[in-house]
């Protein structure tokens, strides 16, 4: 019980990574005008991503909670697409330790993974076509990881390459 007002204030910094003026999908949203703070007054870093993810020429956003927010299941992560005034919109909400991105002629393709523990995690992937449309796919139970199964171990590897990793920059 005594360390519940941390689990609290936890969860609190979680769910208010954004400012969103209306909760739905078609919201332009502020991704980076809340900001959370330690003890010593230090904004707390984040991890951010930036690509075109709609072959539009707007550049995309890919933006984590505070990473004192991970655990087990990686980071919460909000996807954004740029628009042409600057702001962005949310397309999509996920708990992931990582991302891959493929390019298949014209759409790219965003591959996530979030571990459920040392043994298993989920797979999913969100694709961009050629118009711009994104489409989600339902998550793939995987028993990758040291105590994994080989064929999970072998899809997680073929996705997760050193080249396709996206490497995030750490933002405050």
């Amino acid at each position: 019980m005594k360390y519940l007002p941390f689990v609290i204030i936890a969860l609190l910094a979680c769910v208010s990574c954004t400012a969103i003026e209306h909760r739905d999908k078609q919201a332009i949203v502020h991704p980076f005008a809340i900001k959370n703070y330690d003890k010593a007054g230090n904004a707390i870093p984040r991890l951010k991503y930036e690509i075109d993810l709609n072959n539009d020429g707007q550049k995309d956003l890919i933006l984590s909670c505070p990473i004192t927010c991970a655990g087990t299941g990686g980071l919460n992560y909000s996807i954004y697409l740029g628009t042409d005034t600057k702001q962005y919109k949310l397309i999509d909400e996920v708990l992931d330790n990582g991302f891959a991105l493929e390019k298949h002629g014209e759409s790219k393709i965003l591959w996530g993974c979030s571990h459920c523990s040392s043994q298993s995690g989920h797979i999913w992937y969100s694709r961009f076509d050629s118009k711009g449309n994104y489409e989600k796919s339902p998550a793939l139970l995987i028993r990758a990881g040291d105590g994994g199964t080989e064929v999970s171990n072998s899809v997680y590897k073929a996705i997760f390459t050193s080249k396709a990793i996206l490497k995030f920059e750490e933002v405050r």
